[in-house]
């Protein structure tokens, strides 16, 4: 039994991987949002974690391990914003896990080795720079430490329950609405990967209860749906509806890019395409 210290416990994998500890003792840090089980009020973005001086020295005299899931991980953010949260605040946890003594799991994405696909598919930089530097802070803080990378995060596979706010499903619902425009920014065999949150709060689960270091990626891989096979399954779910998609063509980032740039009226949005590795 650990005493862990667990950010972000009220987001899309905090909210599955908090039951999965419960064989622990666990203290969620938060700010606004309530979640069952212990907590201290708190702020990542902030110095001391936003802690006053003594609750700061009790709490970092009692973890053994901090579980830091806080994340700014809405794109419309600013790049400042992002960075606070992202990248301050995780230079903020180490230096409360280095107080206490503490081991260190950080969970990132599988994006910070796709930036050259994120920038052809118009995700936000300010994202993924924010996480390839959290990423360098773990990595040189000197303590025992595990970095998890899952890819895109939907909802649990058990029950379909989703988080409230999740970039993949918003893209879903457009294309359930005929409201792409005709174009969707990826190949028709390039993947799309995502992982429910319920797997990925099992494997991070797993990592703390070993005590696990090192770098650990948390993707579909080669089982991951193409576009074109992403697009069949919404056909079929609107079938049963009694609706129908209209007829969509798919092109690569760069295609679309080009496309967007001529017809600027009559593209389809880059800010709801799903996330797509190039196929190999």
């Amino acid at each position: 039994m650990r005493t862990i210290l667990l950010t972000g416990a009220s987001g899309v994998v905090g909210t599955s991987l908090l039951p999965r500890l419960r064989h622990h003792q666990v203290i969620s840090l938060t700010r606004n949002r309530a979640v069952p089980g212990a907590t201290v009020r708190g702020d990542v973005a902030a110095p001391g974690l936003g802690l006053g001086a003594a609750a700061y020295r009790r709490l970092a005299g009692t973890v053994g391990t901090v579980v830091h899931c806080a994340a700014v991980t809405d794109f419309g953010a600013s790049d400042e914003r992002t960075a606070e949260v992202n990248v301050r605040g995780t230079e903020h946890v180490l230096a409360f896990a280095r107080d206490a003594g503490a081991g260190v799991l950080y969970l990132s994405t599988a994006f910070v080795t796709r930036e050259k696909e994120a920038v052809d598919a118009g995700a936000p930089l300010g994202y993924i720079s924010s996480k390839i530097a959290a990423e360098d802070r773990v990595r040189e803080c000197g303590l025992p430490a595990a970095i998890v990378r899952p890819s895109v995060v939907v909802g649990d596979s058990a029950t379909g329950e989703l988080a409230p706010v999740q970039g993949f499903y918003a893209f879903l619902r457009t294309m359930l609405r005929n409201r792409l425009g005709g174009v969707v920014p990826c190949g028709a065999d390039d993947l799309v990967d995502f992982v429910p949150r319920d797997v990925v709060a099992d494997c991070i689960a797993a990592l703390v209860d070993r005590g696990a270091t090192g770098e650990y990626w948390l993707t579909s891989g080669d089982r991951a749906p193409s576009t074109r096979r992403l697009f069949e399954l919404a056909e079929r779910a609107a079938a049963r509806y009694g609706r129908r998609l209209e007829p969509v063509r798919m092109v690569s980032a760069r295609a679309s890019r080009r496309l967007a740039r001529m017809d600027p009226v009559h593209h389809a949005p880059q800010a709801s395409s799903p996330t797509c590795w190039r196929s190999r």
